[in-house]
């Protein structure tokens, strides 16, 4: 995983993660709640252009109204099996037949 470190007020396009956007090779997920207080979410936006622009492989998933911390709210069953659905498809891992 990728933790994007950052304070409001930051420019991040001289923060080093920008920079380093074209030798990032593994696929990745951004995950932003666009109510996050602590890291502006257009720092993940922004690595997200980084990365378009680079050609690099990678998922945006922005998340209304949540904040710096989506586990424990409302979407965290959705953001778990988006992250699990992420992990199988880059590993080729087939997910598991219903038992029912």
């Amino acid at each position: 995983m990728l933790f994007l470190r950052g304070r409001t007020g930051d420019d991040p396009v001289t923060c080093l993660w920008a920079c380093d956007a074209p030798g990032l090779t593994r696929p990745l997920l951004l995950i932003h709640g666009l109510a996050d207080t602590d890291v502006p979410p257009v720092n993940t936006l922004r690595l997200s252009a980084a990365l378009k622009v680079a050609g690099r492989p990678h998922e945006l998933l922005v998340l209304p109204g949540i904040g710096h911390q989506p586990i424990g709210s409302t979407v965290t069953r959705q953001l778990l099996e988006r992250q699990v659905d992420v992990l199988r498809r880059h590993l080729g891992v087939e997910a598991p037949r219903s038992a029912f």
